[in-house]
């Protein structure tokens, strides 16, 4: 038995995960085709070239563009099962999966339609391998406007039903916006939604969004150890910061791995959880993040066990739940210990 047979074994949940950057890149070429997308044009060449060699100075656009390819309720429940069975495959038990439902409106599929398609998919998922999804509404940060259609739609009895838990803010980070959002943050709060904010380069507004958008989650990058008044204050507030480590190496932001000042994060008492993202973009998924951490990072079996707990309190789930699983985790962490002679964070 090996320290990666049981990072591999561990129960892991998944709550940085967008759809949209998550599709196999192969799938999606077949449905494109089949939606008789016309992929020899120039300009989805192009497309075609950025999902194998994505710019991230771009990366909104092609979100949106190729996201588009996605026409027909079978697409989506596709992708869906198909993403489910990976997670599967990485033991990841619960999910929480990002979606913007405003790409597919200009398509013509109401917000109940794509509802309907995926849960279609999630309902396979969990029939036949037990695995929980559950979705997250985002929106764009250069669209404030839909923001409101967003939450609209994510607190009504149809969305709830269909597993709708929260609502995101994501995609590239525009002047102005962290105020042009106060206002519908507030209102979701107020309504009892669940919210997440992505800020993957500006990390000096992290103070400001937890004071001003008090959301449950914050997904951020390395830059978030770069300012150690914004890494205390969020410790302070006992803020889970959902942590991409393969966005800051996909976009050159660290070296490697092992450049990645989790290590920092997790000495100075920071709430951190992991996530990956946009998987097929990055080249990466939960489990080589959690493998990395161990590998290359030299986090202690202890202090992953500890992060992959954060994900669960940075989850959407309700309290109930969280301490269920909380607690069903623990003791398969004891199980797997006992299993692969791991004492004192070392494998014998």
């Amino acid at each position: 038995m090996t320290i990666e047979s049981f990072v591999r074994a561990m129960p892991k949940v998944e709550v940085n995960l967008h759809l949209e950057g998550a599709i196999d890149y192969k799938m999606l070429v077949i449905i494109a085709e089949q939606n008789d997308v016309p992929l020899l044009t120039k300009p989805n060449k192009a497309l075609l070239s950025l999902l194998s060699k994505p710019d991230f100075t771009q990366l909104d656009d092609l979100l949106r563009r190729t996201g588009k390819w996605l026409q027909q309720p079978e697409d989506f429940t596709r992708v869906v099962y198909e993403l489910g069975v990976s997670l599967v495959k990485q033991n990841v038990r619960y999910a929480e999966i990002g979606i913007a439902p405003s790409l597919y409106a200009e398509n013509g599929m109401t917000f109940e339609q794509l509802l309907t398609a995926l849960n279609d998919g999630r309902t396979r998922l969990e029939r036949a391998w037990n695995i929980q999804i559950r979705w997250v509404l985002n929106v764009f940060r250069d669209e404030p406007r839909k923001l409101d259609d967003i939450v609209r739609w994510a607190s009504s009895t149809a969305a709830i039903k269909g597993g709708v838990v929260g609502i995101g803010l994501i995609g590239r980070e525009v002047r102005g916006w962290v105020e042009e959002f106060e206002r519908p943050f507030r209102t979701a709060q107020k309504k009892d939604l669940s919210r997440s904010v992505e800020v993957l380069d500006n990390q000096n507004d992290i103070q400001h969004i937890l004071k001003e958008y008090a959301p449950e989650r914050i997904i951020c990058s390395s830059a978030i150890a770069e300012n150690d008044e914004t890494m205390r204050y969020a410790s302070d507030k006992k803020a889970v910061l959902d942590v991409s480590m393969a966005h800051s190496i996909a976009t050159g932001k660290v070296a490697s791995y092992a450049a990645f000042p989790l290590k920092r994060l997790v000495d100075d008492g920071a709430v951190v959880s992991l996530g990956s993202g946009l998987p097929s973009l990055y080249h990466s998924t939960l489990l080589q993040e959690y493998l990395a951490a161990i590998q290359q990072i030299g986090l202690s079996i202890s202090e992953l066990e500890t992060i992959s707990l954060n994900a669960i309190g940075a989850s959407f789930m309700a309290d109930e739940s969280k301490a269920t699983t909380t607690a069903d985790f623990k003791v398969q962490y004891a199980q797997l210990r006992a299993e692969h002679d791991v004492v004192a964070d070392k494998a014998l």
